[in-house]
Order: structure tokens, then C-alpha cells, then sequence
């Protein structure tokens, strides 16, 4: 996306944000500069945020692309699935663009079964969802920057690239099982689903930083501390 700040000049005209919208050539940078991996956004909303069927739920397109993470209606299923892992992941071989974003959302819900249950079990489980961000898992990184003896240093995030040292505190994506952008296909095609992670900037579809993986884990984070 370009953004204009529409209060300065000349970008204070609609006419020239709307010619310089027309003079990106969008096939070209999706297909050559990209290589393929990105398709043009016609839009403010890019074709790859929904692409759902007409009269489909979100639920049944996160199902069908990802997998039953975490079965509320059915979560003693789901238990045994993440204590069968070695890292009391429960996400098995679907592993997202983004999977931290899994992995704190259902300590959340952990954490809220535990609540409603009093189930001790399911408040372990949560806290291990934070163990897993921050090192205990099959790649061996802390997903958290600045945090853990081997955590990621190198985020997809302007303002570090541009310091040259990673902003503490932020959680990356994560393992992608499809990854996406040309230096992640390069070094991680073919590996498992939970391997496929590395620790470069230019891997956008494993290391970048978003504000929506980072929230849910600030409240894991905070039940993890909790009495």
C-alpha cells in the first residue's frame, strides 16, 4: 500500500492521488519485482483478506484452509491433541502464515475454559502457549525479539531494519507451513510445517511483526503471571 499525507501538497488533490494510483503498473510489480508472490490489490481491501464463497462462514474458510485449531464445543478433543505435541501445540501440521497468532489465541482460550471450568489443566496449557513463543519449541527460537538467549533478530519491521538492531518486545509470525515470499521458499521448502521458520527480514511470510499477534499474546502473557 502507498499512503499520501492528504494535508500537504499536492497530495492535498484528489486528482493527483488518483493519477499516481493509476500510474503503478500492479501486474508488473506483483509479477516481476515480487516474482509471483503477491497478487494486485484492486481495492483498500487486497484479494488474499477474503476470499471466501458467497453465503460461507469465516469459520468455515479458517477450517477449510487451516484446520480446527481449537474446538470450542469439543475442547477435551482438542486437549489431547496439543498433549500428544511435544510442545503442547495443537495445531498439528497446520501451521498459518502468522501461526503465533494461533498459538496465543488458543492459550486464550485455554485460559477462558480454565476460568470457567477451574480445570488446572487448561490454565497449563495456556501458560504453555507462552513457553512456546519464547523458545520452547522445535526451532529452537524465542519468536519474542530481545527476549531469550536464541530470540529472532531479524524482523520484517521498517523501523528496526532501518535502526539495524531489532525493537525488543515484539512476537514475528512465526513457522509458515506454505511459505510465501522469495527468501522463505528458497531455504524452507520441504521442511515440516512447524521447522519452516528463519530469522531474516526479507521473509516477510515468516518474520514479520503485526499488531493482531501481538496483542493476544500480551493477554497469555498476563494470565501466565496471574495468581
Amino acid at each position: 500500500y502507498v499512503t499520501f499525507n492528504t494535508q500537504r501538497e499536492p497530495f492535498n488533490d484528489p486528482k493527483v492521488r488518483e493519477a499516481l494510483s493509476l500510474a503503478i503498473d500492479r501486474e508488473y510489480v506483483a509479477g516481476t519485482i515480487m516474482q509471483g508472490t503477491y497478487s494486485p490489490a484492486k481495492n483498500f481491501v487486497g484479494p488474499g483478506i477474503s476470499d471466501a464463497e458467497d453465503g460461507s462462514s469465516f469459520e468455515d474458510e479458517t477450517t477449510k484452509k487451516y484446520g480446527d485449531h481449537f474446538d470450542i464445543t469439543n475442547y477435551e478433543a482438542d486437549l489431547e491433541k496439543a498433549k500428544k505435541d511435544g510442545y503442547y501445540n495443537a495445531m498439528g501440521t497446520n501451521y498459518p502464515w502468522g501461526s503465533n497468532l494461533t498459538v496465543s489465541n488458543n492459550g486464550i482460550l485455554y485460559n477462558l475454559a480454565y476460568l470457567v471450568s477451574d480445570d488446572k489443566e487448561l490454565k497449563d496449557l495456556s501458560s504453555y502457549q507462552v513457553d512456546y513463543i519464547m523458545g520452547m519449541n522445535v526451532c529452537g527460537y524465542s519468536f519474542l525479539t530481545g527476549f531469550g538467549t536464541n530470540a529472532a533478530e531479524h524482523p520484517h519491521h521498517r523501523p528496526s531494519q532501518a535502526k539495524g538492531k531489532a525493537v525488543p518486545g515484539m512476537v514475528v509470525g512465526g513457522p509458515n507451513g506454505e511459505p510465501a515470499d522469495p527468501y522463505a521458499i528458497s531455504v524452507l521448502t520441504g521442511k515440516a510445517p512447524a521447522r519452516c521458520y528463519c530469522d531474516n527480514d526479507t521473509a516477510y511470510s515468516i518474520n514479520e511483526v503485526a499488531i493482531y499477534w501481538n496483542s493476544p499474546f500480551i493477554y497469555i502473557l498476563a494470565a501466565k503471571a496471574a495468581k
